[in-house]
């Protein structure tokens, strides 16, 4: 049995840019900025994280930056040539699961339906 599950808590580091795929399905992706630690070794990680069909579309109308959120989702892995040809490899979370933390706009977390793959 394998599982692969991630949850992030942290605050959104740019306004949500709701995007249409050709199909029409809404999509978006979220800068998601994550400190631990305490003072001197405080640090900040940025997660990317995307958002699909009515989860977008809610986060685009209740969520700005700063906002604190917690995403729960999968990790997923993909890799592409950029223009001059280096092959990159991006590790992103794909929510299934959007809570608000100090958001005063929105009640209780949104979940979407167990198929969270791109509808293409």
């Amino acid at each position: 049995m394998s599982n692969n599950i991630c949850i992030l808590t942290g605050r959104l580091g740019s306004d949500v840019v709701l995007r249409y795929t050709g199909t029409g399905k809404a999509v978006t992706d979220l800068n998601l900025a994550v400190s631990s630690g305490f003072g001197e070794n405080k640090k900040t990680d940025w997660f990317s994280v995307t958002l699909w069909g009515g989860l977008a579309e809610r986060a685009q109308k209740t969520l700005q930056k700063g906002s604190q959120v917690t995403v729960t989702g999968r990790l997923a892995v993909e890799k592409y040539k950029n223009k001059e040809g280096v092959e990159i490899t991006k590790t992103k979370v794909v929510a299934n699961s959007l809570g608000y933390g100090d958001d005063p706009k929105s009640a209780g977390p949104v979940q979407e339906p167990a198929n969270d793959e791109p509808p293409f």
